[in-house]
């Protein structure tokens, strides 16, 4: 299988062929790890803020 690279994971094949091995269940030698970041300078949109009268409502709100 050919997979694409990343300019941020020169070793990208290699860690794809692990989750591929980790999810075929191959006993692979450690389960695969996903760490993300924030790119310098990027800063995330703000979200509304809102109140709730219970766990559930918050929970179930879809539309937030």
């Amino acid at each position: 299988m050919k997979h694409r690279t990343l300019s941020l994971k020169p070793d990208y094949d290699k860690s794809a062929a692990r989750y591929e091995s980790f999810w075929e269940r191959d006993g692979s030698e450690r389960p695969p790890v996903c760490i993300t970041f924030a790119r310098e300078g990027f800063t995330p949109p703000k979200l509304r803020e809102v109140h709730y009268n219970s766990e559930k409502e918050r929970w179930l709100d879809v539309e937030y």
